[in-house]
């Protein structure tokens, strides 16, 4: 009888256990589990232009590759250029906190906009 006590009590305790460590681990997810963001849709730079600078302001690419957009906006017969944040664009245009990815540094268009968390690959792109 004492050896089937003794059997009970260790299958008990193990399944106590293996329970615990299960609800550790379930309680313990890092930032490595949390799932990447949700695209929002593209960015529209011209819209952003317009509406931090006025009326008379455009994007305009003015180097290659997804990075070289600015915001020109004409005031009393001058042009003043704005540097771009992608991000700062794609925050304004959804109204949500959100950040940009280019999934090709290459092309001017590439860019798309996401909310949520940043994946370790959308980590490289602009801030």
């Amino acid at each position: 009888m004492n050896r089937w006590v003794r059997r009970l009590f260790a299958l008990c305790g193990g399944f106590a256990l293996t329970l615990s460590a299960y609800v550790a681990a379930d309680n313990n997810k890092g930032a490595a589990d949390v799932k990447p963001g949700v695209l929002l849709g593209t960015v529209d730079f011209d819209s952003y232009c317009v509406r931090t600078y006025g009326d008379s302001a455009s994007a305009v690419h003015r180097r290659p590759g997804a990075f070289g957009w600015e915001c020109w906006a004409k005031e009393n017969k001058l042009v003043t250029t704005h540097t771009i944040s992608v991000d700062d664009v794609c925050r304004l245009q959804y109204a949500v906190p959100s950040y940009a990815v280019t999934y090709d540094q290459g092309s001017p268009f590439s860019w798309q906009c996401y909310t949520g968390a940043r994946s370790q690959q959308d980590a490289t792109g602009e801030s």
